[in-house]
């Protein structure tokens, strides 16, 4: 909790750049484990960002984003069945963004992020899991006008592969 307390005081205390805007935006994950066994969750996020310019074409946006799972991964292995689902994913993503002159984006972002899972077995008993890990993405976008843009970007977080499809809305 504490973590989080600094990560949203270092946003309000770095609002007040002349050369920054607000950065949101709504997207759909898949998240999908390389582990065996294979397991594949979806889930939809919310995020705020902070866009500073460091040149004409290079952009820093440091980003909170939180996401809430939908539906559940129904897994049979080794002659049981388990039902994954996806409790929360929670990440700090210093995105770096270059702007093309077509209107088109591309972007490298680290993260640090947490993804919350529970798993209910053929018993009914009930597992969750909560980790912490490092990791890193791309993507690529367009910008469609001033205020909206879509994206599509991939990341590798520890053995989980995170896929995403999204808008942003800069204000």
């Amino acid at each position: 909790m504490m973590k989080k307390c600094l990560v949203i005081a270092l946003f309000a205390a770095t609002s007040f750049s002349a050369t920054a805007h607000w950065d949101a935006g709504i997207k759909y994950l898949n998240i999908r484990s390389d582990d065996s066994p294979s397991i594949s969750l979806n889930a939809v996020e919310g995020s705020i960002g902070y866009h500073y310019e460091l040149s004409p074409n290079f952009s820093l946006i440091p980003e909170l984003r939180y996401a809430i799972g939908i539906g559940s991964d129904d897994v049979r292995y080794l002659g049981s069945s388990s039902k994954f689902k996806l409790d929360g994913f929670f990440a700090i993503s210093p995105r770096v963004q270059y702007d093309f002159d077509n209107r088109f984006y591309a972007f490298v972002q680290p993260t640090y992020s947490n993804i919350r899972t529970e798993v209910t077995f053929d018993d009914s008993t009930k597992a969750s899991g909560d980790e912490w890990s490092w990791g890193g993405g791309v993507g690529a976008g367009y910008r469609f006008t001033e205020v909206v843009s879509g994206d599509v970007s991939y990341e590798w977080i520890d053995n989980v592969d995170v896929i995403t499809l999204g808008l942003r809305f800069d204000f």
